[in-house]
């Protein structure tokens, strides 16, 4: 009985710190942003939240129901991510930059891989490996973010 309250709590561990590894990164942008980064940050974020919410229709739960090939779930996230990007920024009236349309793809494109294949480790019951993709993740999102605002203060000193 004790053996199963340790295994239980070990999979709330591993489950709950994955979920935080990946969210700890936004903590850090207010600080080391301008608040003009920050707002072009959250715009370029919530309208991926946007992307992400519409473009994975579900194929992070029939990936473990259905065996899907590989290319044909890529070819399928892929067209959806370009179908509902279009469709968000034709729908706002705010012009935007073409880095900003990169910016929003490659993120909602590579985290809605990410989450298919986390979920399905998760189903499949490896929650050490679950939690250890997220942290890999965690990292590169963190790395990722870095380099984006040392692009963007190098762009905006050319501006000025």
């Amino acid at each position: 009985m004790f053996k199963e309250f340790i295994s239980r709590f070990e999979k709330i561990i591993y489950i709950g710190g994955a979920i935080v590894i990946s969210k700890v990164v936004f903590l850090f942008i207010p600080y080391l942003t301008t608040d003009i980064q920050y707002n072009d940050f959250n715009k370029i974020y919530y309208t991926a939240a946007i992307v992400i919410l519409f473009g994975k229709l579900g194929f992070d739960f029939a990936v473990t129901r259905i065996n899907i090939q590989h290319i044909k779930l890529f070819g399928s996230v892929l067209f959806n991510t370009i179908v509902i990007i279009f469709l968000v920024f034709f729908i706002s009236n705010e012009k935007h930059d073409y880095t900003n349309y990169l910016a929003v793809f490659f993120y909602s494109f590579f985290y809605i891989l990410a989450n298919i294949f986390l979920i399905k480790n998760l189903f499949e019951g490896s929650y050490k490996k679950y939690f250890l993709y997220k942290l890999f993740y965690g990292i590169v999102l963190l790395i990722s973010v870095f380099i984006l605002i040392k692009i963007g203060r190098a762009s905006c000193r050319k501006r000025v």
